[in-house]
């Protein structure tokens, strides 16, 4: 060792005196020794030591470090702040640590409602626990309450605590004006303020244009109610239910009576057609039309009720529109399409087969009605078909409906003249037309009649032809020769 020594200080490597260490610096929250304190330099191998600052505990670590050629060892202490934990329990009040209970920091007392505070409101925790003693929370108490005139309370103590409630009352016929409770307040005061005793009596409730209808009567007290009510022909403006409030007024006021006026019976598409004129009071009548083309709906003539409206209620005029004029077996042929309005015209026919029976036009009336009132299309027969000397020999079932068809054959003697078969028209009647029976006999004389005339006429001409010819042969043998003279008469 000496040897080795001696090598390096030979050399130069080794120096004469060891290298000292400067004032070394904690962490947080910590500060050196008293011993070391006041020391600048410390020489090589000086153990230093720190220690907690006030308010602050050792957490952990050791608390010495070590100089070493110049350079200390780490600081491994740590330091925390103190807790002063729980201030203690606290009756009919609360504590609060804002920031927790920690060094430097408070607690915060609150009584509860109907509690004061004795001592400190805020308390502080030190490096050797709380500082300060724990307040008391107190019950809060409040002096009697006032008198009042004419009135008395109770129950009447020397002192109240918080919460306790007296109650006032007045005395003979005096009311009580105000609250008649009053509770101790957070404030060592009875609230609300004290009542007072008021002689209450209301004036007789007159109104003009009415009357007392039920309830009260002199002398009126408080809260003494009545109903009034208006004369005939005047309507109410207000209350009229009123009671004597402790003011000795009225309330919620005397209504006034107005007379009844009802407002212009104006309808939309309509008319005053007469009745009373405006302005429109009590009972006041008028008659209502509607214009042309429009149909009422209500009642035309209205009466000026006693709450100032037109009763039954005012009408309205609507727009006249007839329905479709559809009837059963039967079209419309021409007029108006739809909508149908007042004086529309149609012209309605029947399906073949059926015959009409009313007026085939008609006119939509003022009261959205068809007029002269919508015809039916009836089935179209015809008769029984008879003929003399003759009979039905096949046919439809009666009864004959259209296009039923039948055919006729005559008795034995009787030759039939038109057409054997017939066809029920669509005007009800036979076509081509009933046939007739007429007897052979008289067929026979009259081609008898006939071939006789005939053979008449034959005859004469044959004869005339004779006496042509007869004619002709004597002129000719008058007739002079040739060169004969002729002798003239």
């Amino acid at each position: 060792m000496v040897l080795s020594t001696l090598l390096l200080l030979s050399l130069g490597l080794l120096t004469a005196q060891a290298q000292e260490c400067s004032r070394p610096v904690g962490g947080p929250n910590m500060g050196l020794s008293d011993k070391d304190i006041l020391l600048q330099t410390f020489p090589d191998g000086h153990r230093a030591s720190f220690r907690c600052d006030v308010g602050y505990t050792p957490a952990g670590g050791s608390a010495v470090i070590t100089c070493t050629a110049g350079s200390w060892s780490p600081v491994r202490l740590t330091c925390e702040r103190k807790n002063c934990g729980s201030v203690g329990p606290l009756l009919n009040g609360q504590v609060d640590y804002p920031n927790g209970p920690l060094f430097g920091e408070k607690a915060v007392i609150t009584c509860n409602e109907g509690y004061i505070l004795v001592g400190q409101r805020e308390i502080n925790c030190g490096d050797q626990g709380w500082l300060e003693r724990l307040p008391e929370c107190e019950v809060l108490k409040c002096d009697p309450p006032a008198d009042i005139t004419d009135g008395k309370f109770s129950p009447n103590k020397e002192s109240y605590e918080y919460s306790e409630v007296v109650q006032y009352s007045c005395v003979n016929d005096y009311t009580l004006n105000g609250s008649k409770s009053l509770s101790c307040s957070t404030d060592g005061k009875f609230t609300p303020d004290p009542p007072t005793c008021t002689r209450v009596e209301c004036t007789d409730p007159k109104i003009e244009n009415g009357t007392w209808k039920e309830g009260a009567r002199p002398p009126y007290r408080y809260k003494s109610a009545v109903t009034l009510q208006c004369n005939s022909g005047y309507i109410m403006k207000g209350a009229s239910i009123q009671t004597c409030d402790i003011n000795s007024l009225w309330s919620p006021g005397l209504p006034q009576c107005t007379p009844v006026k009802c407002t212009d019976p104006k309808i939309k598409n309509g008319d005053r057609k007469e009745g009373s004129q405006p302005p429109y009071r009590y009972s006041s009548t008028v008659t209502l039309e509607c214009h042309s083309g429009y149909i009422m709906k209500g009642a035309s003539t209205q009466k000026c009720d006693i709450n100032g409206l037109w009763s039954p209620g005012l009408p309205e005029c609507k727009l006249v529109e007839c329905t479709d004029p559809k009837i059963e077996n039967g079209d419309l042929m021409e007029g108006s399409q739809p909508l149908y309005r007042h004086l529309s015209k149609v012209t309605l026919q029947c399906r073949s087969g059926y015959i009409m029976e009313g007026a085939s036009t008609q006119t939509c009336d003022i009261n959205g009605l068809w007029s002269p009132g919508l015809p039916e299309c009836k089935s179209v027969e015809c008769k029984e078909p008879t003929i003399n000397n003759g009979v039905l020999k096949k046919t439809s079932q009666a009864p004959y409906k259209y296009s039923s068809t039948v055919t006729f054959e005559c008795d034995a003697g009787y030759s039939i003249k038109g057409s054997p078969t017939q066809t029920c028209g669509s005007d009800g009647q036979w076509s081509p037309g009933l046939p007739e029976c007429a007897s052979r006999a008289g067929d026979v004389g009259k081609y008898v009649g006939i071939t006789f005339a005939v053979l008449v006429v034959i005859a004469g001409v044959f004869l005339c032809c004779i006496y042509k010819k007869k004619r002709s042969r004597k002129t000719d043998k008058e007739a002079p020769k040739p060169g004969e003279d002729v002798a003239l008469s």
